[in-house]
């Protein structure tokens, strides 16, 4: 990832099943895209089985402005403190004008409070909770009530075992 970090027209990077990122290699690549700012041509990252993302790294990949569509799937050693800092960084207004679709799948560690923090994503369009284990109805009710996030055009909630069928239903 250090050499991909310098390539000047990558617009996608999709890493699947690479069970071996290392922490400095990916840090190097966020943190690169997070400098270049509005210049940044990146705008969708996406990981399958990428197992241990750390906090810092999931800090920096919600510091990059110019990412449109995020994917995390199978990330399965992510801590809370990585999510919420992940999330809080998202809802930093000046941070994410650009991102319309975030897609969270198979992902432990987000929480509630990291989803909250999301309703602070004015651009956010489209969210996908796939097997999201610690989400609850209160997540739900929290990110659905709250007027910042007019944009929301598509939530998809799939297997959240903490999500009734009565937050379904109403």
């Amino acid at each position: 990832l250090l050499v991909l970090a310098d390539l000047p027209c990558l617009r996608e990077l999709s890493l699947h099943s690479v069970r071996h990122v290392s922490h400095p290699g990916i840090e190097h690549f966020f943190n690169r895209h997070r400098v270049l700012g509005y210049q940044s041509p990146l705008r969708v990252f996406e990981t399958d089985h990428v197992c241990d993302l750390s906090a810092n790294a999931l800090a920096l990949l919600g510091d990059i402005v110019t990412l449109e569509r995020i994917r995390l799937d199978h990330c399965t050693h992510t801590s809370y403190e990585a999510m919420e800092r992940f999330a809080a960084a998202l809802g930093n207004n000046n941070t994410s004008p650009r991102l319309k679709k975030l897609e969270l799948c198979n992902l432990e560690g987000f929480t509630d409070k990291a989803m909250l923090m999301l309703t602070a994503v004015p651009s956010l369009e489209h969210l996908e909770l796939i097997r999201v284990p610690d989400i609850t109805d209160q997540g739900i009710a929290d990110l659905v009530c709250h007027q910042e996030l007019s944009s929301l055009t598509s939530l998809w909630i799939y297997d959240c075992p903490r999500i009734t069928k009565y937050m379904m239903e109403h």
